[in-house]
């Protein structure tokens, strides 16, 4: 099944909080990540993808990860600024969520060390989707999110979602104050949103289009549709 770029979901349903770091603090912006569950019903196909996986309890430790992970951006994303305690539980929820993240990323590691990259094979289709979600995540581990991506990029055809290398290429190219490839990491430089810098910025849509992505237009209405509500 093919999760198209106009269906994903917006944290929860939503907006996904991303780590960085600056000038030795921690900020975040917010970023709109990949669909996690298809909207669809699950075909009896995909079923049996999800049940034949060599690491099935693997598998079942990504899924319990990733929605902690998203449970903890969606508080981000519901937290009232006109709360007069909105910095103090800013903070609160951003500490959280940067805990969440370490101990995800430690996880990983020692899985990844064990097993190599947790693709298709080892933990079915939606398990290899979670386990992108929780390198892309590990923003405050720079050299161990490259480590995943290097892993990702030498993985055989249908074990990993060509989507998914492409936001993580764009996490560590940004990372690296590189412009990035596919056009997936936002910005709001004046308040608007925008495509942090590009290579080849003409041929961008064609490369977003060859790793099943949509048009960047179309992308960044996604950002200005959460922006207004």
């Amino acid at each position: 099944m093919n999760y198209p770029d106009s269906s994903r979901n917006l944290d929860a349903a939503g907006i996904c909080v991303c780590m960085v770091k600056n000038m030795n603090k921690l900020v975040y912006i917010n970023l709109v990540v990949k669909l996690l569950l298809p909207c669809a019903a699950i075909s009896a196909q995909d079923k049996t993808e999800i049940t034949e996986c060599k690491l099935p309890e693997i598998r079942d430790e990504l899924a319990k990860r990733v929605e902690a992970d998203q449970v903890a951006r969606k508080s981000l994303g519901k937290l009232d600024r006109n709360d007069k305690d909105y910095k103090k539980k800013e903070l609160e929820l951003v500490n959280r969520t940067v805990k969440i993240d370490k101990k995800n990323a430690a996880w990983l590691k020692k899985q990844v060390k064990k097993h190599g990259w947790l693709g298709k094979t080892l933990v079915g289709k939606e398990g290899a989707h979670n386990a992108w979600l929780l390198a892309q995540h590990a923003d405050l581990d720079p050299k161990f999110q490259k480590h995943c991506l290097e892993l990702m990029t030498k993985m055989p055809d249908g074990e990993v979602a060509q989507s998914d290398i492409a936001y993580l290429t764009d996490r560590v190219l940004v990372a690296e104050n590189k412009p990035q490839r596919y056009g997936t990491q936002v910005h709001y430089p004046n308040g608007k949103v925008e495509v942090r810098e590009v290579e080849d910025p003409e041929n961008l849509n064609k490369r977003r289009l060859s790793v099943g992505l949509g048009s960047v237009e179309e992308y960044l209405k996604i950002f200005e549709k959460v922006d207004r509500s």
